[in-house]
C-alpha cells in the first residue's frame, strides 16, 4: 500500500498542476502508471485494500474527465510525452 500512496499523491500534484492551467510533461503517463499500481492492488491484497484501489481509479479517473470537461478538450492530445 505504501507504493500505491505514493503513486496516488504524485498523480493528485500532477493534476492540479493541469486544473491550474499549467503544462506538465509526462502528465498522462504518470497518470497511467498510475493507473496501473491501482489496477495491481485491486486485483490483490485484503478486500479493504481492493475496494480501496477501486475507489481510488474511479476517483483518478473521474478528476481526470472533469479536467477535460473543464478544458474544453482532451488532454491526451495535449501532452507529449
Amino acid at each position: 500500500m505504501w507504493m500505491q500512496s505514493e503513486a496516488w499523491t504524485s498523480s493528485l500534484e500532477k493534476i492540479r498542476h493541469l486544473h491550474r492551467g499549467r503544462n506538465v510533461p509526462g502528465a498522462r503517463a504518470e497518470f497511467n502508471r498510475t493507473l496501473e499500481v491501482l489496477r495491481k492492488d485491486a486485483a490483490g491484497g485484503s478486500d479493504a485494500e481492493q475496494d480501496m484501489a477501486r475507489r481510488q481509479i474511479r476517483g483518478l479517473n473521474g478528476l481526470w474527465d472533469n479536467l477535460e470537461r473543464i478544458n474544453g478538450h482532451n488532454l491526451d492530445t495535449m501532452w507529449v510525452e
